[in-house]
């Protein structure tokens, strides 16, 4: 699977990134960039490891983002952009290591373009497979030589001919060129963007979903509020602390990322593993009036019924086509709903289950004299990931990493000082109510 992994990237005549894959590896030409940095001391210890994001008991919380722990997650000389790797024989994968007495780092970085969070599970879980020992369980790559969605969309496909729902309200021509403006506008004047961790836990999302259940309808039949997933919810939260910090009341699109390896039918092997990109967004357009008034649980119910709608297979089948069509004609991913509009983007990874995938015990050497048992069941206890290129500039931007194994979620984001500020508010809100009641 690393092998497969491994390239030389660089252009063809039309322009496209090809990826190429020695028959033999060496010394100059490594599978994997690999690098080791040992401390002799405890993480909290150390002056950076000591301010790794921590639980804040039952209080939600933000916290540094992943850009300030970056020292400890890359190799201090890998070049902070992707052209690199067009001129040089520099592997994609790097795999840093930083070593204390007490816990381990493991950092992988690559270029996105290489595959997406599910396929890094695929990888964790394959990797982890061979540490212990069982070759033979190695899931079968697929994909490798061909893309495994080259055919989908396609004229030829003749799933993808019903409409995508949000079709007639793509963003063409002048308006495009005028939403472009804008948002080129906004990156060189908003430079106020941060990134932090934000500790959601259990009792705070709890208090979520009943204050979003209050606000819905309940089913006649049978006295239930409408299905919301703590996704949805999380959604909806950071959405509508986007949309309320902001001072101009413009419409909004909420786009959030699923997985199509589960949504189309007949294109994927069961089984098998898919290291690429096969992501496509759910949007849920928001009017600037709808905006202004519009409840947690509205918000959360608009998103449970976006991913029901634009998940399917016929669907997603023409959102592809959607997407070829755009990038081959644009250059850019097409967009719906108002050319005023702002994006707030979101991708979950709770579905990734990365803790999980990553089973590195059979790596670590433990000295049982100075390790508590704790310490010694070797398990992964959290994990963060964030984009390291210079010209990366996202906004209104969040990434759910998942849950802990006290249920406590824990997001990223990247959001103005303003939206940060709402934040805190709202957090310091909630802790005078509940130290209150």
């Amino acid at each position: 699977m690393l092998k497969s992994l491994w390239s030389l990237c660089g252009f063809k005549e039309s322009g496209d990134v090809v990826i190429v894959v020695p028959l033999v590896f060496d010394s100059k030409r490594p599978a994997v960039r690999f690098s080791h940095v040992k401390f002799g001391i405890r993480i909290e210890e150390h002056p950076l490891g000591n301010r790794l994001p921590k639980k804040t008991g039952p209080y939600p919380s933000t916290q540094e983002g992943c850009h300030a722990f970056l020292p400890l997650s890359v190799p201090h000389d890998l070049p902070g952009d992707i052209e690199h790797y067009y001129t040089t024989d520099e592997p994609l994968i790097a795999l840093h290591v930083t070593s204390f007495t007490d816990a381990t780092l493991v950092s992988i970085t690559f270029p996105h373009s290489v595959c997406d969070v599910m396929g890094t599970a695929e990888l964790l879980r394959a990797w982890s497979t061979i540490l212990a020992g069982q070759y033979d369980c190695v899931p079968a790559l697929h994909g490798a030589s061909q893309d495994v969605v080259a055919n989908v969309g396609t004229s030829e496909d003749e799933k993808a001919e019903k409409p995508y729902l949000l079709e007639h309200r793509q963003i063409k021509g002048l308006s495009l060129l005028s939403f472009i403006v804008r948002f080129v506008w906004d990156l060189l004047t908003r430079r106020n963007v941060q990134s932090r961790t934000i500790f959601l836990p259990a009792r705070y999302l709890s208090n979520m979903r009943e204050t979003a259940e209050r606000q819905l309808p309940v089913d006649p039949q049978t006295g239930n509020a409408p299905f919301l997933s703590d996704g949805d919810l999380i959604t909806a939260w950071g959405s509508q602390m986007v949309m309320s910090s902001s001072p101009r009341k413009k419409p909004a699109i909420i786009c959030n990322v699923f997985d199509i390896r589960r949504r189309l039918k007949n294109v994927f092997t069961p089984g098998g593993a898919y290291l690429q990109n096969l992501i496509l967004p759910a949007s849920v357009l928001l009017s600037a009036q709808e905006k202004s008034n519009i409840s947690l649980g509205q918000i959360a119910l608009h998103l449970r019924q976006a991913i029901i709608e634009q998940t399917t297979d016929s669907q997603a089948r023409r959102l592809m086509r959607v997407m070829k069509a755009s990038i081959k004609s644009t250059g850019v991913m097409p967009l719906f709903g108002d050319s005023a509009s702002r994006i707030i983007a979101f991708t979950n990874w709770s579905t990734a289950k990365l803790a999980e995938s990553a089973k590195f015990s059979p790596a670590v050497t433990v000295n049982h004299h100075t390790l508590s048992p704790t310490v010694r069941k070797s398990s992964c206890v959290s994990y963060w990931g964030t984009t390291i290129g210079k010209s990366d500039n996202p906004r209104d931007t969040f990434v759910i990493f998942g849950k802990d194994d006290n249920d406590n979620y824990w997001v990223h984001a990247y959001l103005r000082a303003e939206t940060w500020d709402l934040i805190d508010t709202e957090f310091s809100r909630y802790q005078r109510s509940s130290s209150s009641t």
